[in-house]
Parts: C-alpha cells; structure tokens; sequence
C-alpha cells in the first residue's frame, strides 16, 4: 500500500464554519456509488493520516472462501477522484495459496519515520480472521507492509478462538514505530459474551509485528461486533437482542493489556451489523466542538435496504479530564444515504491550527446474502 505523498491543498469546499455558527454534523459525499468488484462482507479501514490511503477487504464467497483487497488512494486536490488498484488476493512469500476463512477484518496506520516518508507514504496494516479449522472457530491474524500497490503479507498466526473478530490500530497514539491494537469477537456463534485484546502494534517500512495481551470479557453479550480507538479511547459497538444496537466506552491501558473503566451498555439505536470509527477532535475542537467524533452506520432492516448513518461527539470530563461515558448524538441521526447491506465506515484526519477536515470512507455491498456488488463513496464530515 505504497501511495504517493499528496500536497493537500484543502478547496474552499473543505473550510469549516465556526462551531458557533451550527451545531448539526452531516457527510458531504463527494463520490458514490463506485462498484468495485464482487464479494460478501466488506470491511473499510483508512490510514487515519494524511496521506490518503484506504482499504476494503472482502470475502469471494458466503462459508469459507478466498480474501481479496482493494487498495486505494483520495486525492485531496481533486475531490471527485477515488483511486482504487486491485483486486489482490492475500498470499505471503511462504503460503502463495490465497488465504481462506470468514469474517475478515482490517485496520490501517501510516508509518512516519524517514524511511517511509520520502516520495512515498507506507502505509502498515493488521487483518483478523475466522479460519476453516476447528469447525470455524479458530482466530487468525496477519500483518502486511505496502511497500507497492499490492501488499508484501507476513504468515497468518493463530491468536485465539472465537467468532465475527474486528480489529482497530490507534492512529493518534503511541509512538513514530508503536501503537495500540484492540480486536474483539464473539465467544460463540450467535449472539454471545463478547472478548477483547489489546495488544502492541510494532511497525517500519519493512515489517509488522503485533504483541498480544490474553484474552479479556467485555462484559456483555452481543453480534457483529465494531471496535474503533483514537488517543486510547476504545468505542465498541454491536448488535443486541431484538435488533437493539449496543455500545460502551472504555480505556485502554497497555501496560496491563486491558480496557478499564468500560462505561454502561447504551441502547443507541436499533438496526443490524453496525460499524464505527472515532477520531480525535485534535484541533478541530475549535471547529466542532468536541475532543472526539464518532461516525456510525447499519442497515435499517435485515435484508437489503435501507443504510443509515449517524454522527456524534465525545468529551473528556471536566475537572480531572476523565475518559469520555457517553457520546452525544447530533440531530441528524439516522440519516438515509445508499442502499445495500454490511456497510463499514472509516473517518480520515487532516488539520491545522485553525481548522480540520474529516475525510470518511465508506463500503457497502449491493444485496445481503452472499456475494455482491460492492460499492465506495468517500467525503467529509461538515457542519450544517
């Protein structure tokens, strides 16, 4: 996922209003609707920098099938441009066979040491899967390098057992070379206790390594979990019984390898297979008025239709400047934007001292039920 530094020079488009001149957070779509292959359950990451780099990992087939990946690169300058190379299948030098499994998740950081950030940008990803052994149930992951337009895969490494696995790198943490990683999966095949780890994620221009924590309960049950992270702030989100939608807040704390302080199980919403992605406000707390911003999206139903998205906000108390508990809705929830199934969302950063933009990747496939046509839009976070 090598991609070309890009000169970001934000359109007028681009420059936000001040907060006080409203308060109601929406998408700007610059591009929809752009088909990009065939697959079942899609899965979005971005690099969170601001270098541009995007991914969309997908199944070929319902059970256990073949993975394949879209690599892709916004153009700030020219905002009505999306690329996209690929498909690739997901090998490694020592298993040139495709991987096969279910459930494939993946998340993405720019690597910024001098060795990655001369012509080029690399950008470091980590891949979780369910593998076809042990009747299904066996977790996986894999790390890979961009060091062109096809990723260079290191060996999948079992790391657990469990079902419907996510995964999420903090973008806005750690160090030039580290970062947090958290992943979290079902325990069993429906709607079931829900376990995390919270590990370190090491990487350079020419490796990735990941150390991982044991095994943790989240607390409660759930289906098709989504994690996000930004500044060690964990949002989690998954379906509940009855078509209820579920999230909570917590810490991550590395050195113990846990997530502390896991706020009340809020019932946000109901819909299905829900996906989010939290930034740090940074310096965009002038512009938006938040320390963080949270974008979530799900189907309506549990066929195809309608695809919903909402925006929210998060604060750190006042007085000590404790972890955010809650997220605060914008009036615009649940706001109608494609149809299809699986959606999965991914927010971007780019900023200055006086104002900052939030580019947003999204995914989805056409139909619900095995393999589709998947479609990718891209914009920006804006105030209305």
């Amino acid at each position: 996922m090598k991609k070309l530094q890009v000169v970001i020079g934000l359109a007028s488009a681009l420059l936000l209003a001040s907060a006080a001149s409203a308060e109601n957070l929406t998408i700007n779509w610059w591009v929809t609707g752009w088909p990009q292959g065939k697959g079942w359950l899609p899965k979005t990451a971005a690099s969170g920098g601001q270098d541009g780099s995007a991914v969309v990992i997908y199944q070929t087939g319902t059970g256990d099938a073949k993975f394949q990946y879209l690599d892709g690169q916004m153009v700030y300058f020219e905002p009505n441009v999306l690329n996209w190379d690929g498909p690739y299948y997901v090998t490694s030098a020592t298993e040139p066979s495709p991987e096969v499994g279910h459930e494939p998740s993946i998340a993405m950081v720019t690597c910024q040491i001098p060795a990655c950030t001369g012509l080029y940008f690399i950008s470091d990803v980590i891949q979780v899967h369910q593998g076809g052994q042990d009747n299904g149930a066996a977790l996986w992951y894999r790390t890979g390098v961009g060091p062109g337009l096809e990723t260079t895969w290191a060996v999948s490494k079992f790391y657990d057992t469990g079902f419907n696995p996510t995964v999420a790198v903090d973008q806005t943490g750690g160090t030039s070379t580290t970062t947090t990683v958290v992943e979290v999966h079902q325990a069993g095949v429906g709607l079931s206790a829900l376990w995390y780890h919270v590990g370190t994620l090491t990487y350079s221009a020419t490796s990735v390594s990941v150390t991982w924590g044991p095994p943790h309960t989240v607390g409660f049950s759930g289906y098709a979990p989504t994690v996000s992270i930004a500044k060690g702030i964990v949002v989690l989100m998954a379906q509940g019984t009855g078509g209820q939608l579920l999230y909570s807040i917590g810490t991550a704390d590395t050195s113990t390898n846990t997530i502390n302080n896991w706020s009340a199980t809020n019932n946000y919403d109901s819909g299905y297979n829900p996906s989010v992605s939290v930034q740090s406000c940074g310096w965009g707390s002038a512009t938006f008025g938040c320390d963080f911003v949270v974008v979530e999206a799900h189907q309506a139903g549990t066929t195809t239709g309608s695809l919903l998205y909402r925006i929210g906000k998060m604060y750190y108390g006042s007085g000590g400047g404790s972890a955010p508990t809650s997220i605060s809705w914008t009036p615009n929830a649940d706001t109608n934007y494609a149809k299809g199934c699986y959606p999965s969302v991914a927010l971007m950063t780019y900023g200055t001292n006086t104002t900052t933009t939030y580019p947003l990747v999204e995914s989805h496939s056409d139909a619900c039920g095995g393999p589709a046509a998947i479609q990718t839009a891209w914009g920006y976070l804006q105030l209305d």
